[in-house]
């Protein structure tokens, strides 16, 4: 889920037609609806995309070496997203996909190749690729609803070329290997031949003498190690002939349970192609995911598909919705999960978000895989939000935020003192004295950082104290694009950092640094400026009086100077007054 585009394609940036087919399978295959809502960021699903593509011109003009085989992919993951009325009408040119495919099918009855298919084209006499080309299109013209003697005389050609080992090679005169053995193996099933005819019956067991000790297997038999993808494709090949992969056992290692061993834990869900060694994540995780799901080619959708599972989950969140502080500390912590043992990929430490008041302060807090905590200090009384953003490794999340008011008493002042707020507790705690709150010892030890926030911006009633996704927030933010790294906060009116703050009597008048009661002090008392004017002044003649008698003023380069200073004194506040 993780890997999907913003066109709702898969594979680069932007998706890749060739590999986005395969996810749609798996993700049907798992009992989700590629269509469904979860699987459209930005309203557009993996079939929106196929759909936006010139299939045709990316057959021919893109990176596509067997335009066949890619057609065939598409049908089947139509078919697979219970979109098979998209088969004849399908891409951007809405080109008829099993018609395009039947062009590439040589029907010379006449030909030693009647009824193969090959991406060279029907009258192609070269051995490349045709068995593996016409397996693929008897598996789609199947799932397409195609009944007539193509089909059958696809098939009869595609018995005739099975090595005398049983396996079946990618094309005529290739070696044998698993990968292509199990899908002829699909693709005879799905075409009707029972699996009590010889030809399957020796294929699949071609396929159990490759079978490593590790359980595993490749897809040569001169292979020096089992790989995730082979393997795949022979517990397909089992459950299409009946039987549990399971119960394949060698040296105490099954085909299943090496497929598994190839998902690292903790890790970001994919399939490695061996230990330790990844070659094409995206693809590989989709042919392991249909396999461990049970399903043989070709498949539709579920007849009730589920929702995509293991959501980063809260256990806990303070402060609560709805809190009332009569403190501006305010301790926040929460815990969370994400079912790792039942399926769940684990907490992205780095993906994970924090925002008060709309303004993201997730430099400030301490996350870790369970549990994030961190110290508001100074907050403002208001109403404020707080909302949290969990994300996993496979890229799913959960948002959730929660309003407290912060009430504290301030004391009034005349004279442009900072009010100074007394110690008190959030409604419903003991108190701790003082103005910081400190996480309640528990089994977790949360760490704790400091932020000072600054004015809400929500307004009062916006939010009634429950607890809301994101969607249902005024102006939700919109979450960075890489994690924070440490930067400070913005200290716009509305977010002062570092400096003491107070608010006004009424409590609605927001956070007013303390050098704004300097200046509206000295506002104040300009009465008295002028009298330390005058003052200065008669001392300022006193001192010129002085100099007449030819007496310097100390500490001065020289008779006029002393009074300059004097006046320089009582006229270089005056710009800071008029603030």
């Amino acid at each position: 889920h993780a890997q999907q585009a913003t066109t709702g394609g898969f594979g680069g940036t932007y998706g890749d037609p060739q590999l986005t087919p395969w996810v749609v399978m798996a993700i049907s295959a798992a009992g989700e609806n590629p269509g469904g809502a979860i699987w459209k960021p930005n309203g557009k699903s993996p079939i929106d995309y196929l759909q936006s593509v010139d299939l045709a011109n990316q057959a021919t003009v893109g990176s596509v070496t067997n335009v066949p085989n890619f057609y065939a992919k598409i049908i089947l993951a139509y078919v697979a997203a219970g979109r098979t009325d998209l088969i004849g009408s399908a891409g951007a040119r809405r080109i008829d996909l099993p018609g395009m495919l039947d062009a590439y099918q040589n029907t010379d009855s006449t030909s030693a190749d009647y009824g193969a298919f090959s991406p060279l084209g029907a009258k192609s006499t070269s051995a490349y690729a045709k068995i593996n080309t016409t397996v693929w299109a008897i598996l789609a013209l199947h799932a397409a609803g195609e009944t007539d003697g193509h089909i059958a005389a696809a098939v009869n050609w595609l018995e005739a070329q099975q090595a005398s080992n049983g396996g079946f090679a990618n094309q005529p005169g290739g070696t044998a290997d698993v990968d292509d053995t199990a899908a002829a193996i699909m693709a005879l099933r799905a075409a009707g031949v029972p699996r009590s005819a010889t030809v399957l019956t020796d294929a699949l067991a071609f396929i159990r003498s490759q079978q490593r000790a590790d359980g595993g297997f490749p897809s040569y038999s001169f292979d020096p190690a089992s790989n995730a993808e082979s393997t795949a494709w022979a517990i397909q090949a089992g459950i299409a002939m009946g039987q549990s992969p399971k119960t394949w056992v060698k040296s105490g290692h099954n085909p299943v349970t090496f497929l598994t061993s190839l998902q690292p834990s903790p890790g970001n869900g994919a399939f490695e192609h061996r230990q330790g060694l990844s070659a094409n994540p995206l693809l590989t995780t989709a042919e392991a995911t249909v396999a461990l799901a049970g399903k043989v080619y070709p498949f539709g959708l579920p007849s009730s598909p589920h929702a995509l599972p293991y959501r980063p989950v809260f256990d806990s969140f303070t402060p609560a919705a709805g809190a009332k502080f009569t403190t501006s500390t305010v301790v926040v912590q929460a815990t969370y999960h994400d079912n790792p043992k039942g399926g769940g990929t684990g907490i992205n430490v780095k993906a994970v978000r924090v925002w008060l008041d709309k303004t993201n302060i997730t430099s400030h807090v301490k996350i870790y895989s369970g549990s994030l905590a961190v110290t508001l200090t100074n907050v403002t009384n208001a109403l404020h939000t707080l909302q949290i953003k969990l994300v996993d490794r496979a890229g799913n999340s959960t948002t959730v935020a929660h309003n407290f008011t912060v009430a504290a008493p301030v004391a009034s002042s005349t004279t442009g003192t900072a009010g100074t707020g007394t110690g008190g507790t959030p409604s419903g705690t003991t108190p701790t004295g003082g103005h910081t709150l400190y996480p309640t010892p528990g089994t977790t030890s949360l760490p704790n950082a400091t932020v000072t926030p600054g004015t809400s911006t929500t307004p009062p009633g916006t939010v009634t104290g429950s607890a809301l996704n994101a969607s249902g927030i005024t102006g939700t933010p919109t979450p960075d694009v890489s994690p924070s790294t440490g930067q400070p906060l913005p200290t716009p009116s509305a977010v002062v950092s570092g400096q003491v703050t107070s608010t006004g009597k009424d409590g609605g008048g927001g956070g007013i640094p303390v050098e704004g009661y300097v200046g509206g002090g000295l506002v104040a008392l300009l009465p008295l400026g002028a009298l330390l004017s005058y003052v200065a002044q008669k001392h300022g003649l006193a001192a010129l009086a002085e100099a007449a008698y030819g007496r310097v003023p100390p500490r001065s380069h020289g008779p006029l100077l002393r009074p300059k200073r004097h006046w320089y004194s009582v006229f270089r506040f005056l710009p800071f007054v008029r603030k």
